[in-house]
């Protein structure tokens, strides 16, 4: 069991900065999409990796500076976006996310465990500062003594449509085994007083997807 935060700095291989880019395509068309996405110029490098839920896929994509940005907007433009195109039922949302805390820190630039889980809030601007210290004694403590969850990074948003805080927690293990931990009345009662306090909208507006990673070697 770990039983501290690390500080950003402290682990400088960690993308202090990411770029998700997640879309929906038809369920018969999901395995087409990946190929696309295997194809393109901007994936197969080391600093992005591709999962999916249901039939959505989701890149995080490491980004070493922001002046990266255009470059990597370009790219993604032309044979490829035209190909996916003809498959999606969404339009490409994006957004630009920046390291906050590590709190189990994972051992590649971005996370690449088999599953990842994505959970996500707003917290409202005006209470912002003391929801910083109280998640460092209630959810990160609680994370902090259970071993199902391997790795765990807090990164806020820069850019986005939905502007907030966005937690990346992997693991390896049964995902039931994994979510039992989620269910503890103590989480439970953490969940029920960051709705009343620290969630715009309350706590049902906590979102939480669990993702697979796609293989696309």
């Amino acid at each position: 069991m770990q039983n501290n935060i690390h500080d950003v700095t402290s682990i400088p291989e960690i993308a202090k900065y990411i770029l998700l880019t997640e879309i929906q395509v038809l369920p018969q068309d999901l395995a087409l999409a990946v190929e696309c996405w295997r194809k393109s110029k901007v994936f197969g490098k080391t600093n992005s990796v591709l999962y999916s839920y249901e039939n959505n896929l989701l890149e995080i994509m490491a980004i070493e500076d922001l002046s990266d940005l255009q470059q990597i907007f370009l790219q993604q433009e032309g044979v490829f976006q035209n190909e996916m195109k003809k498959i999606m039922l969404s339009d490409w949302k994006k957004q630009l996310l920046s390291l906050k805390e590590i709190v189990k820190p994972h051992s590649t630039n971005i996370p690449m465990s088999k599953y990842l889980q994505l959970r996500h809030i707003e917290v409202p601007a005006m209470v912002y500062p003391e929801y910083l210290e109280w998640r460092r004694n209630t959810i990160f403590k609680h994370i902090l003594n259970h071993d199902e969850v391997e790795s765990f990074t807090a990164y806020h948003s820069e850019f986005s449509t939905e502007p907030g805080v966005m937690f990346f927690s992997g693991f390896n293990s049964d995902v039931d085994e994994y979510s039992a931990i989620f269910k503890k009345q103590e989480y439970l009662n953490i969940i029920q007083e960051a709705g009343n306090k620290y969630i715009a909208g309350g706590k049902d507006c906590l979102y939480t997807k669990i993702y697979t990673k796609v293989d696309i070697s």
